[in-house]
């Protein structure tokens, strides 16, 4: 009973400490949604690099290469371009050579809080010709 005496009135303490935690957890939810979408980005990137050395192994051309690689990079927004794609060696390749695509990606970053407003996300497959 004494304690009341101490601190006569708790009145707007749910408001200071909401004050203090939910800034944090802001920062927390918005830093989950921005690593879920560059990780969406990643995955996507990464499976359209294996998608594009898999027709580049089996002796595909380059614009076939480039047209598989930007279809499967299709669901990013916006689209992959030509600039995204690289492909090692490029035209002809020999049989039991490696070939490589690497496709990169600038995703923007969407919450202003967080110091870079893009990041790039790489995706490299090697497989050898047949």
């Amino acid at each position: 009973m004494w304690l009341r005496s101490l601190f006569p009135s708790q009145r707007g303490q749910a408001l200071v400490e909401l004050a203090i935690a939910l800034p944090v957890l802001v920062l927390l939810v918005l830093g989950t949604i921005e690593f879920g979408r560059v990780f969406y980005a990643y995955q996507v990137v990464t499976n359209a690099s294996r998608e594009g050395a898999r027709l580049a192994a089996i002796g595909e051309g380059d614009v076939t290469v480039f047209n598989r690689v930007k279809s499967a990079g299709s669901v990013l927004s916006p689209p992959l371009a030509d600039g995204h794609i690289g492909v090692a060696p490029a035209g002809t390749r020999q049989r039991g050579a490696a070939v490589t695509v690497t496709v990169s990606y600038p995703v923007a970053i969407s919450v202003p809080f967080f110091a870079t407003t893009t990041y790039t996300v790489k995706g490299s497959t090697a497989m050898m010709v047949e």
